[in-house]
Order: structure tokens, then sequence, then C-alpha cells
């Protein structure tokens, strides 16, 4: 008897064992589970200059950007000119292009074969150099490039779905040497087995309360790192009033490719901030032949950017970003500073033309 209580003690503390080990486990799978969500997500940055063909003789033709200064993730590929998204997310790309002196450049940033950004300058004396960005959303593999173009593009409005990214983490315990364990001491007992069963049980109960914490632990793990870093963006074009006609007018983008967050407000043409944070506002505006755009970016009624194009001969865009700090419910929009400020509605290729006037913004972080 006495050699049997021993071993029932010895078969308890090997049971005390082991759930302590369990619990070191468990704290080892929550930093992986950390480390994980950092790691989702990567550095994936290039930029490239010099191009290998100035002449551009040929329509639709790609840009190869030829040197590069940088491509951490790999995704350029200076023979081609085309950069393969190793990752799925969103991206910022920016493109800056110098014609030479007395000549034009219509380009246009492609995705997946379709225009999402586009400008030009056409007929402009002297040298101008034309600058752009484009935010969009990539699945892996999809392909990116800058084309050279003499003609619209568009077909039709592009609509990107959003996915969310969920992890379901699934963790399974092993508990066959225990049972066995126990069935095995339970054999050999005849009087105790009634206190043995008791401990068991009591095991049982605590294990599942062990559960149940581990499993609402990984829940809000999931959700702290959705909470993390929440997908806002949108980007719009088009304008319903080109005249721009009243002082301090605020330029309403009616055409609203993806609004991601809902914060872009196209009656209204303002943003308004569902989240706190820092975010990347762009804005593209192209004045009609020989007219002016005098623009502000507003942020809570204070001019965070402005500029202009004023008395230049042709056609010619003007861009501007600017990046800010946001509380929720901050009201961000671009107005027109002057009154005589005309925009690009048609003339130069038609329904390619009002197009061309954008304005953009991303949640950073």
């Amino acid at each position: 008897m006495v050699k049997l209580r021993t071993d029932i003690q010895n078969d308890l503390d090997e049971l005390t064992q082991k759930k302590e080990d369990f619990d070191k486990h468990i704290n080892t799978t929550m930093s992986e589970l950390q480390d994980h969500a950092k790691s989702q997500h990567p550095t994936v940055l290039f930029r490239a200059r010099n191009v290998a063909d100035y002449t551009l003789s040929t329509t639709d033709q790609t840009i190869i950007f030829n040197e590069v200064l940088y491509n951490d993730g790999g995704g350029y590929n200076s023979a081609t000119g085309t950069f393969t998204a190793p990752v799925k997310g969103t991206y910022l790309f920016t493109i800056n292009l110098c014609p030479a002196r007395n000549k034009s450049i219509f380009y246009a940033i492609m995705v997946k074969e379709e225009v999402v950004a586009n400008g030009h300058t056409h007929v402009v004396s002297g040298f101008l150099c034309v600058s752009d960005d484009a935010i969009v959303q990539l699945d892996v593999n999809d392909v990116v490039y800058v084309n050279s173009i003499d003609e619209p593009r568009f077909k039709t409005r592009f609509e990107y779905d959003e996915q969310l990214l969920e992890k379901m983490i699934r963790m399974e315990f092993e508990h066959e040497l225990w049972e066995k364990r126990i069935n095995e001491t339970i054999g050999n007992m005849v009087k105790l087995r009634t206190d043995i069963q008791n401990d068991l049980n009591e095991l049982t109960r605590n294990k599942e309360d062990f559960d149940k914490h581990i499993n609402a632990t990984i829940s809000e793990l999931q959700d702290h790192a959705k909470s993390q870093h929440p997908t806002v963006l949108f980007r719009a074009r088009n304008v319903v009033d080109y005249s721009l006609s009243t002082t301090d007018q605020t330029i309403i983008f009616n055409e609203v490719l993806y609004n991601v967050g809902g914060g872009y407000n196209s009656p209204t043409g303002t943003f308004t901030a569902p989240v706190k944070g820092s975010y990347l506002f762009t804005v593209n505006l192209c004045p009609a032949k020989n007219k002016s755009i005098f623009y502000a970016i507003m942020v809570k009624e204070d001019v965070v950017v402005n500029g202009h194009t004023y008395n230049v001969s042709g056609w010619l865009c003007v861009s501007g970003e600017a990046i800010v700090q946001l509380d929720a419910n901050d009201v961000v929009y671009v107005k027109s500073m002057y009154t005589s400020d005309v925009l690009l509605e048609s003339g130069l290729l038609n329904s390619f033309d009002p197009k061309a006037n954008s304005f953009s913004g991303v949640f950073l972080y």
C-alpha cells in the first residue's frame, strides 16, 4: 500500500510538471504569434532612373528605367521596366518625367493592363518636368509599369475588391501520454481509485479552463493586430465644376475609383478621417490650355500644401502631396483659390482629359 501511494504521488507530480511544461509551450507560442504578426508587413521598395530609349517612338511603349538605385524585395526588373508585386497589399508608385525642350510627353501608370494614373505636358515652351503618383491594391504577381501613350486608354472605371487578411491559428495538444499514465495508475489502484479519479477530473476542468483562456487570448491578439493598422484609402477623379469661378471653391472630385474605409464623400469632395493617425494625400490638377490653377490642400480649414500654374503657354498639369496627422473626424479637401481658375475638361484628348484631375489619400500608420 505504501508503495502504491508513492507511485500515485509520483504520477501526480509528473502531471504537475507536464502542466508547467505546457504553460511554457503556450508562452512560447504566443511570442511566435507576435513575431509572425510583425513579419506580415515586409519592406518592399525600389527606385530607378535613366531610360533605355529616350525617343519613345512606338505607341504604348513601356518606359524602361534601367539604372536601379535600390530594389528591396526584388520586385523591379530593369530589363523590362516592370514591377511585380512580391506580396499582396497597398502600394504607392511615383513617377517623374522630363521631356526634351519644346517636346511633349503623354504617360500612364499601368496596373494589370489598366490605366490607374495618367498625365502629360503638351506643346509647352521651354523645359518642363511632370510628376504623378498612384496608390493601388495589388495581389501577388500583379505587374505595374509606365507607358508612353498618344491616345486614351480608358475603358471603364476601376474597381478593386478589398480582401481582408484573416489568419486562423489552430493549436493541437496531445494528451495520449497523460491518459495512458492515468489509466495505468487507475489499473493498479483499488481503495484509492476514487481519489485518483477526483484528481483527474480536476485536471480536466483546469485544462478546459486553460483552453478557453488560450482561445480568448488568441482572438484578442488577432483583433489587436487588425486594429493596429486599419486599411483606409481612396482615389477620386473628374470634377463637378471645371470653371471654378468662385473664390475658395471646394474642388469636388465625383468619380470614385475606390473608397476603402468610407472616408471620402463624393457629393461634397471632402475626406473625413475614420481613425486617428498619419495620412498621405495627393492631388493632380490639369488646367485648360493657357489657363491657370491656384490650389490648396486644406486640413481643419488650414492650408497645409498649396501650388499653382499661372501664365504658362500650352498644356500643363501640376501635382502636390501632404503627409499630415489627423484625429478621428478631421476633414481634408482641395480648394481653388483664384476666380479665374479653369480645369481641363476637353480639347486635348477628349474623354482622356478630365480623368487627369484626381485626389487620393491613404492611412499610413
